[in-house]
C-alpha cells in the first residue's frame, strides 16, 4: 500500500483503540456514579431511621400528594438548590 494509506491505516487503528478504552473507562465512571448514589440513598434512608415499609409508604405518599412549597424551612432548600 501507499505511505498515505498505511499512515490513515495507523491512525484509524490508534483512535478505536482508544475509543474502545475510552468507551470502558465510561462504563466505569457510570457504575461508580450509580454505586456511591445507591450509597447516599441509603445512608438518608437509615439516618431516618425508616424500614423498608415506611420507606415505601412515604414515597408512594409524595408520589399522591407532592410537597408544598414552603413545608420545607428554607435553610434545607437552599441545600437542594446549591447541591444542583
Amino acid at each position: 500500500m501507499s505511505r498515505k494509506l498505511d499512515k490513515i491505516g495507523e491512525e484509524l487503528a490508534r483512535t478505536k483503540a482508544r475509543y474502545e478504552a475510552y468507551g470502558k473507562r465510561i462504563q466505569e465512571l457510570e457504575d461508580q456514579y450509580a454505586e456511591q448514589e445507591k450509597t447516599e440513598i441509603n445512608e438518608i434512608v437509615r439516618a431516618a431511621n425508616l424500614t423498608p415499609d415506611q420507606l415505601q409508604r412515604l414515597l408512594s405518599k409524595m408520589n399522591e400528594d407532592p410537597i408544598p412549597h414552603g413545608a420545607f424551612p428554607d435553610d434545607v432548600m437552599e441545600v437542594e438548590q446549591n447541591e444542583d
